[in-house]
């Protein structure tokens, strides 16, 4: 359920995961990836967002949807919609209470 937790007391990860630095075929290049942690005592909240490192106008045209959160893990997958050359990360932040 709902919880209010002050800073000092949460457990916060900021985290960059490398995609992909390659061509992409719009409207059908998925890419799933995962990233670790030391474990939570409940899942954390997670927010992803792209960060196109390459600068192309296919890396401004992904989007990243979050498809699990568990107490040690978060997985996600990019999706291109623009072909071209890309060069992707994902940036993490991760908040929850600590184990």
């Amino acid at each position: 359920g709902k919880q209010s937790v002050r800073t000092s007391e949460a457990k916060i990860i900021g985290a960059y995961v490398d995609v992909t630095s390659s061509a992409v075929t719009g409207g059908t290049t998925e890419i799933s990836k995962t990233y670790s942690f030391s474990n939570y005592r409940v899942p954390p909240v997670v927010t992803a967002s792209i960060v196109n490192d390459g600068g192309t106008p296919a890396g401004e045209d992904a989007s990243v949807v979050i498809t699990k959160v568990t107490t040690s893990e978060v997985g996600f997958k990019v999706k291109f919609r623009t072909s071209g050359n890309v060069n992707v990360g994902v940036n993490l932040i991760i908040v929850g209470l600590p184990e």
